[in-house]
């Protein structure tokens, strides 16, 4: 298999038994986290899934393992430097799934690597996430990267998604916040660029308990494909893929789907 650029290390390097393996796995799966989240979200997958699958975490520059790099303020821009650093290792089947804002990031990283004349994904799975042509309603009010600091950091704890120990932490929301602000302007800013609809199938995954938008939308998400659609029900909030078993269980059963394995 290609080397992996080191921006871009997965996460199963550091696991021994997997890396001195000499078969190589039967798909490997592009995990995108969402804003001012980590790859690390995805860092138990590995052992949850079928040893056939081969996890890989893609972390946002300025996050996690890649900090210190300046984070980026569009998806665009986010979605071409992850198809620079996946072009070497296109070379067998593979499937990206994107939580929240990374399922608007795996979507324009599909399209990017359509442009580059790369192999589509067998599967684009779409988590937590309004489609792109509903993605940021210009009617949705204030841009939340505008808050102030205190405004932002109450508007985060209401979310949900982010430790409140870590919100209470000034040293280190001093650090999280210009990445928060980062990830937030990469979603307001973001416009959907009309162009011919993905030809690999499309799933996008709900939680019924999510309120943070109406769950109704993710049907629009079957606009961005020509090819199969499916609308799948996930139980928890908007964080359902943090309690994974029941996401993990439904994903271990669609790849062999995907991939025509029997049981």
């Amino acid at each position: 298999m290609a080397g992996t650029t080191a921006w871009c290390t997965p996460e199963w390097c550091d696991r021994p038994a997997q890396r001195l393996s000499v078969m190589p796995p039967a798909l490997r799966v592009y995990c995108v986290p969402h804003a001012i989240g980590s790859a690390s979200l995805y860092g138990e997958w590995s052992d949850r899934l079928p040893s056939w699958v081969r996890v890989v975490p893609l972390e946002y520059p300025g996050h996690g393992r890649r900090f210190g790099q300046p984070p980026l303020t569009a998806i665009g821009e986010i979605a071409c430097v992850f198809a620079r650093e996946l072009a070497a290792d296109l070379d067998g089947p593979y499937a990206l799934f994107g939580h929240s804002m990374g399922a608007l990031v795996t979507f324009e990283l599909a399209r990017e690597l359509r442009q580059q004349r790369a192999p589509l994904p067998v599967k684009l799975y779409a988590a937590a996430s309004r489609p792109p042509v509903v993605f940021w309603p210009p009617n949705r009010g204030q841009y939340l990267s505008a808050l102030s600091d205190s405004a932002l950091l109450s508007r985060l704890n209401s979310f949900g998604g982010t430790p409140s120990e870590l919100l209470h932490n000034a040293e280190l929301m001093d650090l999280m916040l210009p990445i928060a602000r980062a990830d937030l302007t990469a979603c307001e800013e973001y416009l959907y660029r009309p162009a011919p609809p993905l030809s690999c199938p499309i799933t996008a995954l709900g939680g019924v308990g999510d309120v943070t938008f109406d769950q109704s939308e993710l049907t629009r998400w079957g606009e961005m494909t020509s090819a199969t659609f499916e609308v799948v029900a996930m139980p928890g909030g908007h964080f359902f893929v943090r309690t994974a078993a029941a996401l993990l269980s439904w994903l271990a059963e669609d790849f062999r789907r995907v991939l025509g394995f029997s049981r």
